[in-house]
């Protein structure tokens, strides 16, 4: 997830998927279907631990917070 695909946290957690042939899904954290947009990802990958990664908050200020929030929002449907 990124705001920024150009990062080099962005790249390089790219780069090591494709090398260590992991599914992965790059996604913009201002996208307005990201909750739709993941579950179905979770769902037909059958994802059971998951690993987010992007750029540094010093790089991409409020990063963190943004993606917090996604995430915990994201995670509350799940339990629905």
């Amino acid at each position: 997830m990124w705001k920024n695909s150009q990062g080099k946290g962005t790249k390089l957690t790219r780069k090591l998927c494709l090398r260590h042939k992991k599914i992965h899904l790059l996604l913009e954290l201002d996208n307005l279907e990201f909750e739709k947009v993941c579950l179905e990802w979770l769902f037909i990958n059958k994802v059971k631990a998951l690993n987010v990664a992007g750029n540094r908050a010093s790089q991409s200020p409020g990063i963190y917070d943004v993606a917090f929030d996604k995430f915990v929002a994201l995670f509350s449907k799940l339990g629905q």
